[in-house]
Formats: C-alpha cells, structure tokens, sequence
C-alpha cells in the first residue's frame, strides 16, 4: 500500500506537468532503495569487536615465545697448539672454545689418532705453591662466553702420544652434550713458541 500511495503521488505529479506516466525499471531500482532497508552486517560487528584484540593477543604470545626461547650452543673451536717437547709419554693441548649460541653446552670428551688416548686435565696451584693435576670429567662452556685451555690451567693431555715434529698437524675431535662432535687441528710448535 505504501509502494502505492509511492506511485500514485509520482503518477499525479508527472501526468501534470508531462502528460504521461510510465513506470521504469530505472524508476523502480530508485524507488526500492528508499524503501529497503539493509540487512546488518555481522560480519563487520564481529569484526570491529574481536578483530583487534584477537590480533594483539597472537602478537603478545609470539613475543612472549620469542623472548623465552633459547637458540641451540654454537661452538667454535681455535688457536689449538701441542707444544712439543712435553713431559714423558704426555702431551699437553691448549686451545680456545667460544659458546656464541644462546644455551649452555658441555665438552664431553676429546679424541685423536695420534694418541691412545685424550684426557681433560686441570692445573690446580696449591697454597704452598705446589702444582697438581686434576682430571677433570667435563667442561661447562656457558652461552656467549670463552673458556681457554692454557699452560698452568685447563687442558688437555695426550697419553703415550707419538712421535711429533714442530710443524705438524694434528686432528682432534671434541664432543659436546649440545652441538655433537666438532672437530678442529691443532698445530705442533716449539715450547719456546708457546705463549706465556
């Protein structure tokens, strides 16, 4: 009836001033919008209500995951000598171990051919001023740290090693609780050449 009284009211006004009246497609698709009256969209309220939020929240959580997980230990191993003459039947290895990584890993043990075998060994100074050996089971290297191997400290001691000649290359594999086995050459020089 309202679509009625609609058409009869352009029906009146059109027929006075033209003459003539015929309703359209073009007329109708004008006359409809007026009167329709868009559905809502649920879509939208959900997301201006939840949209936001939701994604805050997934963005804390990844930060949260992010700062609390630890990468894996990175080692790297270096400047790894064998001074030469040694004690008999003994062999002492300095080197350098840096942790980069994020976690904590432990040297495990060490191996080479050219001895029968590798121990992790440990000077201690005593308070008379006498030195002794400790041998040591493990070696904690911390993340983001360096633990040296030197003369009068941490080492590592070849057992009935043979013969080596200043020059001479020897290759070691040194094991770890993270990172597995890595391996590194050490390098023979002269006692003379060790640094102090």
């Amino acid at each position: 009836q309202v679509l009625a009284n609609r058409w009869a009211a352009v029906d009146r006004v059109t027929f006075d001033t033209v003459g003539t009246f015929e309703p359209t497609a073009a007329t109708i698709r004008l006359v409809i919008p007026r009167m329709a009256k868009p559905a809502p969209n649920h879509n939208r309220v959900v997301q201006l209500r939840f949209g936001r939020p939701v994604v805050a929240f997934v963005c804390l959580a990844m930060f949260i995951a992010s700062s609390c997980s630890s990468g894996p230990a990175k080692i790297e191993i270096t400047d790894a000598v064998v001074p030469v003459p040694g004690a008999i039947d003994q062999l002492s290895v300095y080197l350098t171990i840096t942790n980069t990584g994020d976690q904590d890993d432990v040297l495990l043990s060490a191996d080479t051919d050219v001895a029968e075998m590798t121990m992790l060994h440990e000077t201690e100074i005593e308070d008379n001023g006498r030195a002794s050996m400790d041998h040591g089971s493990v070696v904690t290297i911390p993340a983001k740290s360096t633990v040296r191997f030197v003369s009068g400290g941490r080492h590592l001691m070849l057992m009935k090693p043979k013969a080596l000649e200043p020059g001479d290359e020897v290759e070691f594999t040194l094991t770890f609780q993270e990172s597995g086995t890595v391996k590194t050459t050490a390098k023979v020089i002269k006692i003379s050449e060790l640094d102090p």
